[in-house]
Order: structure tokens, then sequence, then C-alpha cells
């Protein structure tokens, strides 16, 4: 992955990750407190269907949600994160927003959600 401005309160980072055999892309920070601290989160269905703008491309919005992390960076512990598209301007207030078009983020969407299920409601994803 990569880190733009690092350890300041806007810091972003860009990477990909693979689900069900499909890079997708991602950004997280930019806004809020930045990037997500590095570490293990366990993923859940949250929001199938939103329309908060930022979080959603085209008509596609999702979101699902991502455990609480503490993150030394901030000094506290990071709360509220999700996985979602990344709409509106580049980057997120610590989400991980899915870079893309309306086609890539219905096709997260769908791969993440079989991905869930399969590991019966929680999937364990690293980060950074």
């Amino acid at each position: 992955s990569n880190v733009v401005n690092p350890g300041s309160q806007t810091q972003m980072m860009e990477g990909s990750m693979n689900v069900a055999g499909t890079q997708y892309a991602y950004r997280s920070g930019g806004g809020g407190r930045g990037s997500l601290p590095p570490g293990t989160y366990v993923v859940t269905e949250h929001r199938p269907s939103r329309d908060t703008p930022g979080m959603t491309v085209g008509d596609v919005g999702f979101s699902f949600a991502l455990s609480d992390k503490y993150d030394r960076r901030v000094g506290g512990t990071r709360t509220l994160l999700r996985i979602h598209p990344d709409g509106g301007t580049a980057g997120t207030a610590g989400c991980i927003g899915i870079v893309g078009g309306k086609e890539v983020q219905a096709q997260f969407r769908d791969d993440l959600t079989a991905e869930i299920r399969r590991a019966g409601g929680k999937l364990r994803l690293t980060v950074g």
C-alpha cells in the first residue's frame, strides 16, 4: 500500500484487496482522523443499500461494518469504520473506500457479501 501525508491527521492509504479472486483498489483516509490503523478487522454485513453522499458511486451505495481498533497515531479508538464506495472527493474519514465505477461497486458488494456469508457471518480482513 501507498501512504500519502504519513503521520498527519489527513494521512491517506491507497492499496488493493482480493475478494473472491478479484483485486479491488481502495483508499482510506484523507479526511477526518485519516486512514484506519493497520491490523486485522472483523467484517460484517451492515447496510446493503445506502444513499449517503460519499458512500455511493452512480446509484450504487452500501456499507460493511469493521470492528473497532485502537489507533496509536491519533491516540484513540477508531469506531464506526466501514467499507463503502469511495464516492465524491477521493478518500474517506477513515473508512475503506472502494475505488471504481458503479459496475465495480456492485460486483464488490456482491462478492464481499458472498464471502462473509460463506465465512458464517464474520470475515477477517488484514490491512497494511
